[in-house]
């Protein structure tokens, strides 16, 4: 009975690491971020056109101008989650 205990959880641990690298994400925002200047920094993935995966970007938006993007990824597994992290001394913007 222990056996078939083992093999059981074995088979269910198996499953849902399979299920959850197959199964789809989701297109929208993964991270946002408003600066205390009116800044707006996102991070958002769509389902590629070609169905191979997901395309993420970097987008910023500074008060008075237009939306701005940057590429982080195409034909990728879809992220489940995002952050943005910021070094007021650098500048500097970290994604995750």
């Amino acid at each position: 009975m222990k056996i078939l205990i083992s093999i059981a959880l074995v088979v269910i641990v198996a499953a849902v690491i399979v299920i959850s690298g197959v199964l789809p994400g989701h297109d929208g925002i993964l991270a946002k971020r408003k600066l205390p200047d009116g800044t707006v920094l996102l991070v958002a993935q769509k389902q590629s056109t070609s169905d191979l995966g997901y395309e993420v970007g970097f987008y910023f938006k500074e008060p008075s101008k237009p939306w701005g993007w940057c590429y982080l990824a195409h034909d990728d597994t879809a992220w489940q989650h995002g952050s943005i992290r910021i070094d007021p001394e650098s500048n500097i913007v970290t994604i995750w």
